[in-house]
Parts: structure tokens; C-alpha cells; sequence
């Protein structure tokens, strides 16, 4: 399961978002590496919730995925926290990473957001967090765009 990688593939793929960062690789997985500058995201996996059934494990988890941004101003903040969500709330759809591997992902929705700073790099700090339905299993059919997810059967492990 490579949620991070998917999610971190659409944002690098949004013009907007990547615009307002220092560059056009400025999201990271876990960390940001030490030395390199801001604005920048970092995508992290905070929670994993199975969805069982009573007779199979689950196919499909949903993922709480943590973007932490971080920035020299608040508006700056601000201005990558709404691009970020135009680029991935709501996304459904296959996602290939650089690994040559597609991820198939239901949908991502937006839970919440907090704010922070951090006064010993003196940076603003937006801490986002999405829900991002993961299929650990590929579907039947073909997914996404053009093709639409009622079209699935369920359980879509069968």
C-alpha cells in the first residue's frame, strides 16, 4: 500500500499547488529532509481503518493522511491549503506512482485542519487531514475517469 506515494502524485500533477511551492518536488513522504526549503508539504499516514465484513477481511481501508504545510508566512499557508485541497479532495480514481504501480483510490475527502508555528525555523505551520478510501485489492473493472464506480460490483473482493 503506497497511499502516500498516490496522494503525493496528485499534488506534484497540480499546477496550482506545485506553483506555490519553493519547487516543483517540495512534497515529501514523512519527512522533510533536512536542509531544503519551504514552502513545502509533507504527507504522512496518521491512521489505517479496516472495512470488514463479517465473512471476508477488508478490500478497502480507509486512510487518514496527514499534509503538514509549511511556510514563512500565513497566508502563504493558507493560499497551498486550498490548492492542496482542490487537487485531491474529492479524487477518485488510479493513481500510477513512479514505481510503475497503480493505486486505485475511491475517493479522498477532507476531515479537518489546525494550525502551528514553528519558531525555530520561524515557519507557519497547516496541519490538513484527508480520508482517502484505499482498495487493497484491484477492482474488477476498469476505474476512474471515464469509467464510474457505481459499475463496480460489491464486494468488490468477489
Amino acid at each position: 500500500m503506497n497511499v502516500v506515494g498516490a496522494i503525493r502524485k496528485i499534488v506534484l500533477d497540480d499546477a496550482a499547488t506545485v506553483a506555490l511551492l519553493f519547487n516543483n518536488t517540495s512534497v515529501y513522504p514523512t519527512i522533510i529532509p533536512q536542509k531544503k526549503e519551504c514552502p513545502a508539504i509533507r504527507l504522512m499516514i496518521a491512521d489505517t481503518k479496516p472495512n470488514d465484513s463479517k465473512t471476508q477481511v477488508s478490500g478497502i481501508d480507509n486512510v487518514h493522511v496527514s499534509a503538514t504545510i509549511f511556510a514563512d508566512s500565513y497566508d502563504k499557508t493558507q493560499l497551498i491549503d486550498t490548492a492542496l485541497r482542490n487537487a485531491i479532495d474529492g479524487f477518485s480514481g488510479g493513481v500510477t506512482t513512479s514505481d510503475s504501480v497503480v493505486h486505485y483510490i475511491d475517493a479522498v475527502r477532507f476531515l479537518t485542519r489546525s494550525d502551528d508555528y514553528d519558531p525555530e525555523n520561524l515557519l507557519f505551520v497547516r496541519q490538513c487531514m484527508y480520508d482517502v478510501r484505499y482498495f487493497i485489492e484491484i477492482p474488477a473493472q476498469p476505474f476512474g475517469s471515464p469509467y464510474q464506480l457505481q459499475s463496480l460490483k460489491w464486494p468488490l473482493w468477489n
